[in-house]
């Protein structure tokens, strides 16, 4: 199923729970660089990952981004989840008033530094109908 199906609000379940997909995120590879002879700290960061066999030129975080882009969705329910896209189906939207969904998802958009334009109605439509 394409990711673009995908919008904060867009309901699915879990191992048994159901949330409501509060944001979407990728994988991103980074590395842990000194600045300098005098970046003591880093340098000492570098040696504790290496401690752990890991390559701290060679690390991966998860990072928010558009819903088409995600590999994992966040998700809010009795408690909080990340799940791989791949492991779930959108299942319709949450039944808010549509100015409380626009709204949610604006919020989220500028907490996760996203653009706001693909979390509009366009994409809700091509969901189910919104769930009771």
């Amino acid at each position: 199923m394409p990711n673009d199906t995908w919008t904060v609000g867009t309901l699915f379940s879990h191992e048994g729970a159901r949330f409501r997909a509060t944001g979407f995120l990728r994988v991103e590879s980074y590395a842990i660089t000194c600045d300098g002879p005098d970046d003591i700290v880093t340098g000492i960061l570098r040696e504790l990952i290496v401690e752990e066999g890991k390559d701290p030129d060679n690390l991966k975080r998860l990072v928010y981004c558009a819903p088409e882009e995600a590999t994992v969705v966040s998700g809010r329910g009795v408690c909080g989840c990340l799940v791989r896209l791949s492991e779930v189906t959108p299942e319709g939207i949450v039944g808010w008033p549509e100015d409380i969904l626009a709204e949610d998802r604006t919020r989220a958009a500028r907490k996760h530094g996203v653009p706001a334009n693909h979390l509009g109605p366009d994409i809700v439509a091509r969901l189910s109908p919104p769930c009771p």
